[in-house]
């Protein structure tokens, strides 16, 4: 990364980049955010190379650098979204390490208020992950969380993909969970209202 990091701050000086590591500035403040020696790669090709800053607290900190010196890259890399390499991210001086591992993102949208009889409505669930943990596939588990879980028969429930069939008629409340062999994240929860008994759902 061949980008400098501008400063807005009482005590700080004007211009300064803090060596990673510091605990506490000449005030006395304990730093908010700590970059150490941060390396990011997208596949082989390496983003940020070796990057120290330090934000305290009360700071403006502004990113200046050509186009592709890395600057929405150091933003990703803090937030989350871009996985560290080498190097450590500290928060309020913390110790942990950010976790690149984030929860899968699944949305269901709601389906129409009254099923058909004999007609196939389709409920669609969106999932995605960041393919981490390494060698992980997500796994999918459908559910009934009404009482009338017993008159619902899926027909498969671990798959992305299947069918729901309500045998009795009724509301049923629907929510898919996704997980990715660490986390798991749960859809909203879906209420239709069968109104004739054998209504089947396409779930995918």
């Amino acid at each position: 990364m061949n980008a400098e990091a501008a400063r807005v701050a009482g005590a700080a000086p004007s211009g300064a980049v803090a060596p990673a590591g510091a605990a506490a500035d000449a005030a006395g403040r304990e730093p908010l955010l700590e970059l150490k020696d941060v390396t990011t790669h997208y596949g082989p090709i390496r983003v940020l190379h070796h990057v120290d800053m330090v934000i305290y607290p009360g700071e403006m900190v502004c990113l200046l650098g050509g186009n592709a010196s890395g600057k929405s890259t150091t933003l990703k890399t803090i937030l989350g979204i871009v996985r560290v390499s080498e190097g450590e991210i500290r928060y309020l001086a913390a110790n942990p390490v950010i976790d690149p591992n984030r929860a899968p993102a699944v949305d269901v949208p709601d389906v129409p208020a009254r099923a058909v009889e004999k007609r196939v409505t389709a409920l669609t669930a969106v999932a995605f992950d960041d393919a981490l943990p390494a060698g992980e596939a997500l796994r999918y588990a459908w559910r009934v969380l009404s009482d009338n879980a017993a008159d619902a028969v899926f027909g498969d429930a671990a798959a992305r993909e299947t069918t729901f069939t309500a045998r009795v008629a009724g509301a049923y409340k629907i929510q898919l969970a996704v997980s990715d062999g660490e986390r798991i994240t749960y859809s909203q929860i879906c209420t239709v209202e069968v109104t004739v008994a054998g209504t089947v759902f396409s779930l995918r």
